[in-house]
């Protein structure tokens, strides 16, 4: 899968900012086995950045980046069919009724 246009015109300029400063990942070599792979993404490596990649969310969910006046949110709880597994889906609509 390719890397997105961060020149996108499409996207709103205040997660272009935040994104552009991202250093981007290369493409992962494919995994030897799964404990291989486990092993490597519990690194003290791996963790300290996942660590950095949380604080940088946390930072940016605030009202100056994404403010939230005007929208409602709401969390859904679906049940998958066959295998019964729960997933939850967050819903994010401009606060009326129109239809979007």
């Amino acid at each position: 899968m390719a890397m997105p246009d961060i020149n996108d015109p499409r996207i709103d300029p205040r997660i272009r900012a935040l994104f552009g400063a991202m250093p981007l990942a290369g493409p992962q070599e494919d995994a030897t086995d799964r404990d291989t792979l486990v092993a490597e993404a519990n690194s003290e490596e791996a963790l300290a950045r996942m660590e950095g990649v949380t604080a940088m969310f946390e930072a940016a969910d605030n009202e100056t980046i994404a403010p939230m006046a005007g929208l409602t949110m709401r969390t859904e709880t679906f049940t998958s069919s066959p295998d019964g597994n729960s997933i939850q889906v967050q819903f994010i609509r401009p606060d009326n009724d129109d239809v979007v």
